[in-house]
């Protein structure tokens, strides 16, 4: 039942009032299906014996209801709420079950509520969408009133299924259903079955009854206006009617709908004339005519007389109209139309203008309905009209009774009761319906219309126009005094808006050239004024406060003349406030001085009545800005209020009138109109100068007269009219907020200043009215607790749900209370430091701990709960539900007060559920449709209430999200408050008691902006942005994330949000940016936490919907005709992909085309006035960082900064002044336009930083794995042209979203390069078990720098990927680097690295070097030398990659001849400093910068160094007397074997000085490399570098230390490696001293470098060092072996002619036997390794868990799936098997060498018999040293040895190609043996 009728009314409600045509076919649909529900409106079905027993029968067992296909059991308490409601409101049995479950499943939605209860307010709510789809319906028929904004069709479909409604007697059916439907009856029948809940749930109830039987009558109303009733229908409406006793608002509507029905105006309203009229009922239908004058003229009269007479006028000014029709249509009734007249005569003796009068007065909505309004307005136009003799002879009659009157008068007696006044009336009548104009609508002017063309405007004026301009005109003339109030009122009426009151200011005007004779005149209005002001001053007594007598003195004037007066003074007061010229020209006329007249009159005896409406007219001159600051010095002067000491104390002016005579007389008009005018003074600003000359300046007289003597007491004094009481403290508090509103802290607030007085001495100078309400409103003074008071009184009456006397005034008082304590939390912040900072001895206590304090009046701290139980009523008063949203912001934003507000919101199960839910209606409160172009701020201030409260929650959840748990916010979302975050378990509502929350509709409103319809605009869409934003704060935080994302997970929200992406941001851009923004980056979490979470189906789901079409409403992928079903099984969606159609362009890259890279244009405005500079400097003071850290300017604070130098200005012309405020106006235009600009630039780049994340996130999770190679390459190149368009497209292109995109460069061109090596696996270059993965990962952290044979991979790709697009990719590059070329450093450092890793994709560096631009290495060598330290690194590396495919070395001529090889090299010098200082124990980050540079240049340096033609560029540029130079090199720091594996971010220190000894000595070794080792010039060079840092090498080759992976180890290998190649030569040549020192200090180093084979001979056994450090020490002894091959050369011999060491200082042979002993053990051992780490990769598929983990690292986690284990046990395994493979080619160089050594020293001594001497020197070997050798040598070459030379031999170097040189070698030894 309310399921089908909610649907209904929504489909109706959207098809026709939201324009969407789409929904034609569903509409038309179901009307057919709802035709029984409207042809017999608001009848149920009927209770049924059968189904009350099948119900009776469910709780025994089960059974099948109707409309169900399962059978179900009842409980008892359901059942028998069932049969109440069928009994209660005699609906059938089933409809009533249905309607319980319809509740039980609605109760989230009313959790203060029972499921009988809310059945109630379901069953109502249903019969309310009943009708008001009818009442829409009949709204959209074709008619001659008005014309629905829909489209023809849907317009056609309503007309013709109406029609047949109202055949079928729909009007009599409303008409009986008007007169069973009675609430009284309804309210009791629910007493009486306990069916009414408390007060909310009564007025809902009522408030549903009351809205159908209006929404009925308003049906009767929609179809008599446009189409008329026919007779029938139009009797039982007349019938009704004069049943009709009290007139409450439906017989209001009935009875404009009968006024509608006997309507043939249309004929004045349409072009078609009588075209339309012959369509009516009345004129179509023969009898309609004859039967309603029959029924109108009965003499039986109605139960209201009034009404009766009403519709008579009505009905006598219809026949009027007839005669104006043509003969064919009045011919026919003319007998009917003769008796107009007479009809119209019984109308007016039943007082029916009096009537209308009475009901416009008490039916004020009246004025809220455009057609009602509209209707009377025809009827009295129609009468003056239609019946022009008629109107005269009222007019006749009048003047006859007023001579009567006036007789009477005379004779002093009182004139007869029973006169006609019928003409009085009229005037009256007109007064009431044009006084109030609330829509605007200005129908007035058709009574003026006649004279705006007399005034030139362009009008034309009709007959009609004519004869109501001359009424006006007519009626005025000759005036008799009876008539004048009545006159003067009808003009008070007429004036009712702007071009109105200007007409009648110049009628006013052109009366008063005919001097006093005119009663109706200016001249005769101020001449009156000024009689009696002059009279009143002579009758005044010398006593100054008699004039305060409770009688006053009021000679020569009667009550009659006083009321004249008082209206005179409102139409003065209508006109003028709608008329800014007559209140300038009034203001400024020297003859009728007004100001000083009506100021004159307030300190005179007049009444208080009169003294109100002349404060309302100074109000009224008060509004243009020049008459107010004139008015203030009048009234300072005039002392109404006694504002200085001089004055006697017996005068009190104001506060006397106040205290003794209105406060006696229980009304207080006033105090209220004073209260008025101060509230229209300070719209302008309040002189600064006030009062100078006789007190001291300030507004403080004022204020404290308002806050002491009026607003403190309002509340104890007594009122005749309990509305007043609550108007006058409204007033205060208005005033009292606007002042607090234009007021900001400064500084000078604080400090007294002193000021002379023109009666001597010196004052204080006020301070600003502001500062006085904010310090009595921060600490517990009488002023707060009164405010604190009217809320708690507001809250206790609203809570009743009961209307009451003056309940409009006490709500409107409560908002505004409201509003001032919001805006004193607003200024607290400000206000108290001010306080700290300048040290004042003001003792304040925010207010935020007031509120939490004890209510005086309850004695419980129940302020903040009271506010709170505003929320809850945002459905009735949404603006107090946004307001008191504010100030529990503001309170919720203190961590401090979090566990207080829990503490009071949660002290009751029922206050926490109000408030709760409170909460969540406010955040889902619609907004109205025409707010597409209201756009609300950054603090959620806007015009509607409804976006407002969203706005405002939204921000509180946003900033209470992070605070400490438990937290407001954490509450209103549902997550637990008393166990962890952690362990919370969200459900959806209803799911195990789980109560809707904020949380549920935060996720409603994303989820309603993602359908086709529900996309939002205006203020909403800062709504939506915020909620987004709200989401990501949820989905991110370290607490909340896993249970939100999982809560996410269980409905796929996140997968139907990206599915909606792109959003449309033409509308309002920067706003949906931000919303897609927030949203991309909640998907960027998603994807990173499933991923480490191994939810690999999920995260694939995802990552398709960036890259295919997905159906998220079936779950299913579809392209074309291929569905792929595997997102219901959990397994890989990407798995199958290849089969698969790819869309021309991915989401991932449409998405990009959301954004524009280009720069708004914006003009400053032009300033005659203000200077630019200055204005400048005050939009700067202005200026806040907003939440999106964006410099705005506070609009507001700007706005009154502007006024109050507007204010300041004196002297300035009124032309002047106007300029001046639209000069204003244009700051303040430029100032908003610039912040939107602002905005949108931050939109922008939030938005672009969204899409880089999600596209990280994809590919370093590898989400685009499963998809082949070709998929991934297509989408990654598409991804990065999209890119090279967008930035190199346009020239003003904005500099910061396009670092965005060049930091996106980096990551695509790093994807590119992994894609690129996949390529390799799928063509089959690299195949089996050890196929590394693709993981983006590998790019990032350098790894796949260290994977085996890249090289030779990019080169193997050949065809398999695209080389021209990877040119075409590079030749983009280089342009954008060109064009970025000036400023932009971040571009350009991300272009490198992007080209870098262009660069690396294939081995076409050499092309690209060949095509390179001369400009490229000239921006490259200048970001070498300059810029950020990033920059110059990748410089300097993309300068590396150039130089690497420079195989002839033109890169290191062009360095060298343009100069920069010269100043790279010397500036390593400058380097030094940095370097030293990166040495210390805790370096700075500048050291460390200067360190990482360092390597990248001496890396370039190195790469230079590797030709032989860069290598001599380098030797002449001075590269080692650089480094020589540099003391660095000296600072070696004491080590103690740290290891060089897992390095902290900041390295120790001896790893940093690796980082810069390595580098130097890394270039030596590749300078004599390049060279050749016979260089001499080279060698000296490198010598003169090692021994001008001597120490530092002593101490390295001095280092004994061999502890596994020692950092020792690694410079021992490098150092010896130079000493090897540069040193055993014979560098030094000459034979001076100098050299002779060289000489001697190189052997020493040779020595010393010898003497190190020792140590680093490695045994069998590797374990103890382990594979890498043996490997290093292996590498050292191969370095000593070679520098030994050097000397040995030279016809020299190192080792001494023994097998046994002769002494500690030299080498024997026999430590060459003890090296060929354990190298070969070491590599017959390291081949049986090897074999067996070869045979375990080639099986790692069929290894056991347990030995998988062996392999494994000690950090691998245990979660990921096995064949990811393996690929990482695999990596593991070839990693080992290519350093066993080191290894033995190591061992074999060892063998090789030291096999040369023996033979070479054997024959050297056998043959020779030379030894070695001293100091390097030979000698002839000695007879017994040569005994002994011929005796040892046997002994130590045995067999043994060259047994396992041959096995050596035979295991590895015969599998090498490189056998025979040993076996050679060891026959030579073996003979030389035989010798």
């Amino acid at each position: 039942m309310w399921t089908k009728s909610k649907d209904l009314h929504s489909l109706v409600e959207d098809t026709i009032n939201n324009q969407q045509c789409n929904s034609l076919d569903n509409l038309e649909k179901a009307l057919k299906n709802h035709r029984s529900d409207f042809s017999a409106l608001l009848k149920q079905p009927a209770k049924n014996l059968d189904d009350r027993n099948l119900l009776l029968k469910s709780v025994k067992e089960p059974v099948l209801f109707p409309g169900r296909k399962t059978t179900a059991s009842l409980e008892q308490s359901f059942v028998d709420e069932a049969l109440i409601i069928s009994d209660m409101f005699n609906l059938n049995e089933n409809v009533a079950v249905e309607l319980l479950h319809t509740a039980e499943q609605q109760m989230h939605y009313y959790p203060e509520l029972t499921r009988g209860l809310i059945s109630v307010l379901l069953y109502y709510d249903a019969r309310r969408a009943i009708v008001n789809s009818l009442k829409i319906l009949i709204q959209a028929r074709k008619g001659i009133s008005w014309a629905v904004d829909t489209s023809e069709q849907v317009v056609d479909l309503i007309t013709e299924y109406t029609v047949k409604l109202v055949k079928k007697g729909l009007v009599d059916q409303i008409i009986a259903l008007l007169s069973q439907l009675n609430l009284e009856k309804e309210i009791n029948l629910l007493h009486e079955n306990r069916a009414l809940g408390g007060p909310k749930h009564r007025r809902q109830v009522q408030d549903f009854f009351t809205e159908i039987r209006q929404s009925l009558a308003d049906i009767v109303f929609c179809l008599a206006a446009q189409n008329g009733l026919c007779r029938d229908d139009t009797l039982l409406l007349v019938n009704y009617l004069s049943s009709v006793e009290q007139v409450d608002n439906v017989n209001v509507t009935l009875f404009m709908a009968l006024l509608y029905a006997i309507d043939i105006s249309a004929i004045v309203r349409t072009e078609e004339s009588e075209d339309v009229v012959r369509l009516l009922p009345i004129t179509s239908e023969s009898a309609f005519v004859a039967t309603i004058q029959k029924r109108l003229t009965e003499p039986l009269p109605w139960k209201n007389i009034g009404l009766q007479a009403s519709v008579q006028l009505a009905w006598a000014v219809t026949l009027a109209t007839f005669r104006s029709l043509s003969s064919g249509l009045c011919a026919p009734i003319q007998m009917q139309v003769d008796e107009d007249e007479a009809i119209l005569d019984v109308a007016l003796e039943g007082k029916a203008l009096n009537f209308l009068s009475h009901l416009l007065q008490t039916k004020n909505h009246i004025y809220k309905e455009e057609f009602y309004l509209r209707r009377l307005h025809s009827l009295v136009t129609d009468l003056i009209v239609q019946m022009p003799l008629k109107i005269k002879d009222l007019r006749n009659k009048a003047d006859e009774v007023a001579r009567n009157i006036f007789v009477y008068q005379q004779e002093g007696l009182e004139p007869p009761s029973n006169l006609p006044l019928d003409f009085q009336w009229l005037l009256n009548f007109i007064a009431v319906l044009y006084g109030e104009d609330p829509l605007e609508l200005e129908l007035c002017l058709e009574f003026w219309s006649s004279d705006m063309a007399n005034a030139g405007v362009n009008y034309r004026v009709s007959q009609r126009q004519m004869a109501l301009y001359k009424f006006i005109r007519l009626a005025g003339d000759l005036l008799p005094p009876s008539l004048y109030i009545s006159y003067a009122s009808m003009l008070c009426g007429l004036a009712n808006g702007k071009r109105a009151a200007h007409q009648a200011f110049t009628l006013l005007k052109q009366n008063s050239n005919g001097g006093q004779s005119n009663l109706i005149s200016w001249e005769h209005f101020f001449s009156s004024l000024h009689r009696y002001f002059n009279s009143l001053r002579q009758e005044s007594l010398p006593v100054p406060d008699t004039i305060y007598r409770h009688k006053p003195l009021t000679k020569g004037i009667t009550p009659q003349e006083v009321q004249g007066l008082q209206v005179v003074l409102k139409l003065m007061r209508i006109v003028l406030q709608h008329d800014p010229v007559a209140r300038i020209s009034l203001a400024e006329n020297p003859t009728w001085i007004p100001l000083v007249v009506m100021i004159g009159l307030l300190g005179c005896a007049v009444p208080l009545s009169l003294k109100g409406e002349i404060m309302e007219v100074l109000a009224a001159f008060a509004q243009s800005p020049d008459i107010a600051y004139t008015l203030w010095n009048s009234i300072e002067i005039a002392q109404i209020l006694s504002t200085t000491s001089i004055v006697s104390t017996n005068v009190k002016g104001l506060h006397t009138e106040l205290e003794d005579v209105e406060s006696r007389a229980e009304e207080y008009p006033l105090t209220r109109a004073f209260l008025k005018l101060l509230d229209v003074m300070t719209d302008i600003s309040i002189p600064a100068n006030l009062g100078t000359g006789h007190r001291t300046p300030g507004f403080d007289p004022y204020l404290f007269y308002v806050k002491d003597s009026v607003f403190l007491k309002f509340s104890g004094r007594a009122y005749r009219n309990e509305t007043e009481k609550w108007q006058i403290g409204n007033a205060c508090v208005k005033l009292f907020l606007k002042l607090l509103s234009n007021y900001e802290p400064s500084v000078d607030d604080f400090q007294d200043s002193y000021i002379e007085l023109p009666s001597g001495g010196n004052a204080i100078r006020c301070k600003p009215p502001g500062y006085h309400l904010l310090v009595q409103c921060l600490h517990d003074s009488n002023f707060l607790r009164l405010l604190l008071h009217v809320v708690d009184e507001g809250c206790r009456v609203l809570d009743l749900y009961t209307p009451t006397p003056g309940i409009e005034e006490l709500e409107t008082l409560t908002l505004n209370v409201l509003l001032l304590l919001k805006r004193v939390l607003q200024l607290q912040e400000e206000f108290l430091e001010l306080i700290r900072r300048l040290g004042s001895a003001l003792r304040v206590v925010t207010l935020d701990s007031l509120l939490l304090g004890i209510n005086s009046r309850t004695g419980k701290p129940d302020h903040m709960v009271n506010i709170g139980k505003l929320v809850t009523l945002n459905q009735h008063l949404p603006q107090h539900a946004l307001v008191a949203l504010h100030i529990i912001r503001r309170v919720a934003a203190i961590p401090s007060t979090q566990n207080q507000l829990l503490a009071l919101y949660t002290k009751s199960s029922a206050l926490t559920t109000a408030i709760r839910h409170g909460f969540v209606e406010a955040l889902e409160m619609e907004d109205p449709h025409d707010s597409s172009s209201v756009l609300g701020d950054q603090d959620g201030e806007t015009p509607h209430a409804g976006q407002g409260c969203r706005l405002v929650v939204l921000h509180l959840l946003s900033e209470g999200v992070n605070l400490p748990h438990p937290s407001f916010a954490h509450f209103l979302l549902g997550f637990s408050i008393q166990a962890p975050l952690s362990k919370t378990v969200l459900q959806q509502p209803g799911i195990r008691d789980q109560p809707r929350t904020c949380l549920h509709a935060l996720l409603g409103i994303l989820e309603k902006n993602i359908l086709v319809d529900g996309h939002s605009a205006g203020a909403n869409l800062r709504a939506i942005e915020l909620a987004y934003k709200l989401l990501y704060q949820l989905c991110s935080h370290p607490n909340l994330s896993d249970v939100m994302l999982r809560f996410l997970r269980s409905s796929n929200f996140l997968g139907r949000q990206v599915a909606a992406l792109p959003f449309a941001p033409e509308r309002s851009e920067f706003s949906q940016l931000s919303q897609m923004s927030w949203l991309l980056k909640t998907v960027a979490v998603e994807v990173k936490i499933a991923s480490d979470k191994g939810l690999q189906s999920h995260v694939s789901r995802l990552a398709s919907l960036f890259l295919y079409e997905v159906d998220e409403t079936t779950e299913s992928v579809t392209m074309g005709d291929i569905t792929d079903r595997s997102l219901l099984s959990g397994t890989s969606f990407l798995g199958t992909q290849d089969q698969l159609v790819m869309r021309s362009r991915p989401k991932i890259a449409v998405l990009l085309d959301a954004v524009n890279l280009k720069a708004s244009e914006l003009t400053a405005p032009t300033m005659e006035f203000f200077d630019p500079g200055a204005i400048e400097a005050l939009v700067k003071q202005c200026e806040i960082i907003s939440e999106e850290d964006v410099q705005l300017t506070k609009i507001a604070l700007l706005q009154n900064r502007l006024r109050s130098e507007l204010a300041n200005l004196t002297n300035v012309a009124l032309g002047q002044r106007q300029l001046i405020v639209q000069e204003v106006q244009n700051i303040l235009s430029f100032v908003v336009q610039r912040n939107n600009i602002r905005l949108e630039l931050s939109a922008r780049r939030f938005y672009l930083e969204g899409w880089r994340q999600v596209l990280e996130c994809l590919l370093a999770t590898g989400s685009l794995n499963d998809l082949s190679y070709t998929h991934r390459w297509n989408i990654l190149t598409q991804i990065t042209q999209d890119i090279f368009s967008k930035c190199l497209a346009a020239d003003n292109t904005l500099p910061d979203l396009v670092h965005y995109l060049s930091g996106v460069m980096v990551i695509l061109l790093a994807g590119l390069r992994a894609c690129a090596l996949e390529g390799v696996g799928e063509s089959g270059a690299s195949s089996g078990p050890t196929k590394m993965p693709s993981d983006y990962v590998r790019c990032l952290d350098g790894t796949i720098l260290r994977t085996p044979n890249v090289r030779s991979i990019a080169t193997a790709r050949g065809s398999s990927t695209s080389s021209a697009t990877v040119n075409v990719i590079q030749r983009q590059l280089v342009g954008w680097i060109l064009r970025a070329s000036g400023s932009a450093h971040r571009v350009r450092t991300n272009l490198y690295s992007a080209l870098l890793n262009s660069l690396r994709i294939s081995n076409h560096t050499a092309e690209f070097y060949k095509l390179t631009d001369a400009s490229l290495l000239q921006t490259l060598v200048r970001d070498c030398s300059s810029g950020h330290d990033v920059q110059r690194m990748l410089a300097l590396s993309l300068l590396d990659q150039l130089a690497a495919a420079d195989n002839q070395g033109p890169i290191a001529s062009f360095l060298s001849s343009q100069g920069y090889l010269k100043h790279m090299v010397n500036s390593l010098l400058q380097l030094d400093a940095g370097l030293v200082a990166a040495l210390e124990m805790q370096p700075n980050m500048d050291g460390l910068r200067t360190l990482y540079v360092y390597e990248s240049q001496m890396g370039l340096l190195t790469r230079l160094a590797s030709s032989q033609k860069g290598a001599l560029v380098l030797l002449e540029s001075g590269i080692f007397q650089r480094l020589s130079e540099m003391s660095v090199f000296s600072q070696r720091p004491e080590v103690t074997g740290t290891t060089m594996e897992n390095t902290p971010f900041i390295p120790d220190i001896a790893h940093r000085f690796h980082q810069i000894l390595f580098p130097a000595l890394q270039l030596s070794n590749t300078m004599l490399t390049a060279l050749g080792s016979r260089h001499r010039t080279g060698s000296s060079e490198v010598i003169h570098f090692l021994l001008s840092h001597s120490d530092t090498v002593s101490a390295i080759l001095r280092n004994r230390n061999l502890a596994p992976v020692s950092s020792q180890l690694e410079e021992t290998a490098l150092l010896t490696a130079v000493i090897s190649r540069a040193a055993g030569w014979n560098v030094v040549c000459e034979e001076s001293p100098a050299a002779m020192e060289v000489r001697g200090q190189l052997s020493r180093l040779e020595q010393v470098t010898l003497n190190l084979l020792p140590i680093y001979i490695m045994g069998e056994n590797t374990s103890e060092f382990g594979l890498v450090s043996s490997k290093v020490c292996l590498q050292v002894a191969v370095n000593i072996l070679k520098l030994a091959r050097s000397l040995t050369t030279q016809n020299r011999a190192i080792f001494a002619p023994s097998f046994e060491r002769p002494n500690k200082s030299s080498l024997s042979l026999g430590i060459l036997t003890k090296t060929l002993l354990s190298s070969s053990a070491l590599l017959i051992n390291a081949q049986e390794k090897s074999e067996i780490c070869r045979r375990r990769l080639d099986s790692i598929q069929d290894l056991t868990t347990q030995q998988l983990a062996e392999l494994l690292p000690p950090d691998t986690d245990e979660k990921l799936p096995a064949q990811v284990r393996r690929m990482i046990g695999a990596k593991s395994l070839e990693q080992e098997l290519k350093n066993w493979d080191e290894l033995l080619e190591l061992c074999s160089l060892v063998l090789e060498s030291t096999t040369w050594l023996l033979w070479h020293h054997m024959e050297h001594f056998f043959q020779h018999k030379r030894s070695l001497a001293l100091g390097g020197s030979t000698s002839i070997l000695s007879q017994e040293d040569y005994g002994r050798l011929k005796k040892e040598a046997p002994i130590h070459l045995n067999t043994v040895l060259f047994k396992k030379m041959n096995e050596c031999e035979q295991v590895y170097l015969h599998k090498k190609g490189r056998h025979g040189f040993v076996q050679a070698l060891l026959r030579r030894v073996k003979r030389l043996l035989s010798v």
